[in-house]
């Protein structure tokens, strides 16, 4: 599957990219990526390694959206929510750490564009962690700045309970 996954991403990044250096960096994240998706299939799969593999994808594409907005010419930043992201003893989000890492990072890299990730974050013990379901709104509402749009596909909208399904008729 991880092959599949390789040789589609592959075509992607060729496809992507214009030039040859960004899709050589971005065949190399991949890479690295895979290997270590990889290394979980070596030993017994514990909780831990759930969550980092559930947290590629997110380092994969804002890493590779970051790649094209520079090829482009809009020059961003990336910044890794896994520096600045945290869940505290009761698995709430730890607001005073994220707050001021996240202020220490923007002081350290001036950029118009700045291109994170939601839904991943440490844990209290500094494991990589996620914020649930809903969890990537739920940082882009943190870390807003004048104003965070939220678009979804889901048909319909649902309440705290995410095991009722709130429907309007049409």
């Amino acid at each position: 599957m991880l092959n599949y996954f390789g040789v589609d991403h592959a075509l992607f990044v060729n496809d992507l990219f214009e030039k040859v250096e960004v899709r050589n960096e971005a065949a190399q994240l991949l890479e690295g990526h895979c290997t270590h998706i990889l290394s979980f299939t070596l030993d017994m799969f514990t909780p831990f390694e759930e969550r980092t593999l559930l947290a590629q994808g997110e380092l994969i594409s804002s890493a590779l959206i970051n790649m094209y907005l520079n090829e482009i010419g809009l020059q961003s930043k990336r910044i890794d929510a896994l520096d600045f992201m945290r869940i505290d003893q009761m698995n709430e989000p730890d607001l005073w750490y994220m707050k001021s890492n996240l202020n220490r990072l923007l002081k350290e890299y001036s950029s118009k564009v700045y291109v994170t990730q939601g839904y991943i974050c440490r844990n209290y013990f500094g494991e990589i962690d996620n914020l649930k379901r809903g969890g990537s709104d739920y940082s882009a509402s943190i870390i807003g700045a004048k104003e965070v749009q939220i678009w979804t596909d889901i048909d319909g909208m649902y309440n705290n309970d995410h095991s009722i399904l709130l429907r309007q008729d049409r």
